[in-house]
């Protein structure tokens, strides 16, 4: 490669480097910083309010219960296929098709079940203080939410007499 080559290697690699820096700093400047991840980020949301030490002591059955969650949600997502490829079938099939929502309403419930028995599992290594808090941390709004809890709409939508 001559000498002209180099030099026009290198000005593109450095124009390209200087590119990316610069759309690195709009970047933190336009969207903030969100500093380091979490490596409790995907807990449930019961267990999201333990201190880490604690969260990580519990992190076998957390992991379990994780691993699990994600081969429901992929067996979900098949069902609702079927559900899908029912419904859209040329001609209908309503045998199928009730077939295949009884395979959804099947494999909900089997998610709810290792919900529940996941849920027991863990409130089972609590001690009673962090039950308490479990219990508190129950009622609270997730991040982001706005507006008034379905009761208290409710209470507000109630015609009042006069």
């Amino acid at each position: 490669m001559t000498r002209r080559g180099w030099i026009n290697l290198v000005l593109g690699v450095s124009v390209t480097l200087n590119l990316l820096f610069i759309g690195f700093i709009a970047g933190q400047k336009l969207h903030g910083f969100a500093g380091p991840v979490s490596p409790f980020l995907h807990l449930p949301r019961w267990a999201e309010t333990l201190p880490n030490e604690r969260a990580e002591a519990l992190r076998p059955i957390l992991k379990k219960q994780f691993r699990n969650a994600r081969q429901h949600m992929r067996a979900m997502r098949a069902q609702h296929r079927a559900v899908r490829a029912a419904l859209a079938a040329d001609p209908f099939d309503r045998a199928a098709f009730i077939e295949s929502l009884d395979g959804f309403g099947e494999q909900a419930g089997e998610g709810f079940r290792f919900s529940r028995s996941a849920l027991i599992e863990f409130v089972d290594n609590l001690d009673q203080a962090e039950r308490l808090k479990l219990a508190a941390d129950l009622d609270r709004r997730k991040p982001g939410r706005d507006g008034p809890r379905a009761e208290e709409r409710h209470e507000q939508q109630k015609p009042r007499l006069p």
